[in-house]
């Protein structure tokens, strides 16, 4: 819960509103940058499409909460 809760204080001063990093790194077009995050993402959480995976988990949890 920690990463998540980090994550999106993270996205909040990014962007503005409480949601996670990875998410917003999910929905931003295609650039070296966005490709290098997902790449780190990837090898630090050990995951394949880590960024995918919080951006649904998001969405998923943004639907719950209307």
């Amino acid at each position: 819960m920690i990463h998540w809760h980090a994550s999106c204080i993270l996205g909040l001063c990014v962007t503005g509103r409480y949601r996670p990093l990875c998410s917003v790194i999910h929905c931003a077009p295609e650039c070296r940058a966005r490709a290098a995050f997902q790449r780190w993402a990837d090898r630090y959480f050990d995951e394949p499409d880590h960024t995918l995976r919080m951006h649904a988990i998001w969405l998923l949890g943004a639907m719950l909460r209307k």
